[in-house]
């Protein structure tokens, strides 16, 4: 498994795009969490349909009025149930093909405290239910 974050600004930038895809090459990168990136809902379906079809992507869309937060998932590596999200985070279980499960937080905090409060609530709440390995990454922005 190999799992990556990065807080990408200018990701309507083609280049940037094209980074995304050498590192996920280089690297074998499976589940992607791509922070800060700033789409519209309207960018995420049409990224969606230039992806090749073993991509998955879940983004924060729907919580903030742009995406904060985007996951690209290998397919034919893993399944995935979604957990919990919000407009700084998304929790995700990932199963891959033998039955190997764990969780993965991809996190893009606010940069006001009162805010990071929220999350860290929400982080808790998710731990309640997780039994499993448990990897949270991002940018938690201190």
């Amino acid at each position: 498994m190999s799992v990556a974050s990065w807080n990408v600004r200018g990701f309507h930038n083609p280049n940037r795009m094209g980074e995304v895809r050498k590192l996920i090459d280089k690297y074998n990168i499976s589940c992607f969490g791509i922070l800060e990136n700033k789409l519209l809902l309207s960018d995420l379906m049409k990224l969606e349909r230039a992806l090749e079809d073993r991509w998955k992507i879940i983004s924060n869309v729907s919580c903030y009025y742009k995406c904060r937060i985007m996951v690209l998932i290998d397919g034919n590596s893993w399944d995935y149930n979604y957990i919990s999200m919000s407009d700084q985070h998304i929790t995700i279980e990932l199963i891959n093909p033998s039955k190997f499960k764990c969780n993965l937080t991809f996190v893009y905090a606010h940069n006001f405290v009162d805010f990071r409060k929220r999350l860290w609530k929400n982080l808790q709440e998710d731990s309640i239910n997780i039994y499993r390995p448990w990897m949270v990454l991002g940018d938690f922005n201190y």
